[in-house]
């Protein structure tokens, strides 16, 4: 059964198209592919240096210590050294990875926020002791703020953790 050219050109013409759209869709699949990818190493990269840093400073040790201290009748304030200016510390980075919020995966998207917004918390905390805005509270106030600022912490770098695993 022979077809006739008409049908062979409809045939031309769908195989032709076929080929068009795919040669303009493989690109597009690559980039969002490549910026997804981009995307994951940026956060992966972003919150694996927060958590070495913890490695390094160990700043839970810092809150027990601190914490301890005010308990005891004895306060001494570990001086971090950057305090003051706490809140503005990765502020670059972090709009970069809100900018790409989207190329996540949901979940490690929500969790990205949240991570972000709970150093945000304890930053401001660090630098209103720096700056001497908790001198006036009595230290049962201070040692509980640090023990919820230490609580938190530790959930921040469990989430962290996670987050990692999850873009590797």
């Amino acid at each position: 059964m022979a077809l006739s050219a008409a049908a062979l050109s409809v045939i031309g013409v769908c195989v032709g198209g076929l080929i068009g759209l795919a040669g303009s869709l493989l690109p597009f699949i690559y980039q969002r592919t490549a910026a997804r990818r981009s995307s994951r190493a940026l956060t992966a990269a972003y919150v694996s240096g927060i958590l070495r840093m913890e490695e390094i400073r160990n700043r839970a040790d810092q809150y027990r210590r601190t914490i301890e201290s005010i308990r005891s009748g004895t306060p001494r304030f570990a001086k971090i050294f950057g305090a003051e200016n706490a809140t503005l510390v990765d502020q670059d980075i972090q709009k970069e990875i809100l900018k790409q919020l989207g190329l996540l995966p949901p979940d490690v998207a929500r969790d990205i926020i949240i991570f972000n917004n709970s150093l945000f918390g304890l930053r401001i905390d660090m630098r209103a002791m720096a700056t001497g805005q908790m001198d006036d509270m009595s230290d049962a106030a201070k040692a509980e703020i640090l023990e919820a600022d230490l609580k938190l912490w530790e959930d921040t770098l469990a989430l962290g953790r996670s987050m990692v695993a999850r873009l590797q």
